[in-house]
């Protein structure tokens, strides 16, 4: 894994002693692979708080509680486009930043309002509108097939809070 060979550290630690800890995050869960390594596609279970101390720590570029967590620059790298998409993957977003996705929310101009969004796995999302100065996290249970063509988390912020902001 990456963040061991970088850090010499099993990923499970690394994310305690970096980022958990810190946050004052002890909800962590783990699922693992076939392997024991741990599932970071879609595998780590987080409170609803938690999961919005997260997405407090990346609108605030990295600092929590006045100490920097996160590199500097990370979350500008993190929410630059790297990867456009097409087909069904827009569902989640317009493109890609590193583990982050850019939504495609607009005004009534068409210009973006800049959110960007950690989606899991069905229907788990924290979505970040820094200049609202907002955090969202949501959970769900879509774990269907439909999980693969409707992200419910998407609809909820079209329909329900991108309007009662605006």
């Amino acid at each position: 894994m990456l963040t061991e060979r970088a850090t010499g550290t099993p990923l499970e630690t690394f994310a305690q002693e970096a980022l958990f800890t810190p946050l004052q995050i002890d909800s962590d869960l783990w699922i693992t692979t076939p392997e024991g390594l741990p599932n970071v596609g879609g595998g780590l279970f987080l409170t609803g708080r938690d999961a919005a101390k997260l997405g407090q720590l990346m609108l605030q570029d990295g600092v929590w509680d006045g100490e920097r967590l996160l590199p500097e620059g990370w979350m500008a790298a993190s929410t630059t486009e790297h990867t456009l998409f097409s087909g069904s993957l827009t569902t989640l977003g317009r493109g890609y930043g590193y583990q982050l996705w850019l939504d495609d929310f607009t005004d009534e101009a068409g210009a973006s309002l800049g959110i960007y969004s950690a989606q899991g796995f069905g229907g788990q999302a924290i979505y970040v509108w820094p200049e609202a100065e907002l955090v969202v996290a949501l959970a769900g249970s879509n774990w269907g097939a439909e999980a693969v063509t409707r992200n419910v988390p998407h609809e909820v912020m079209q329909d329900a809070v991108v309007p009662a902001v605006r």
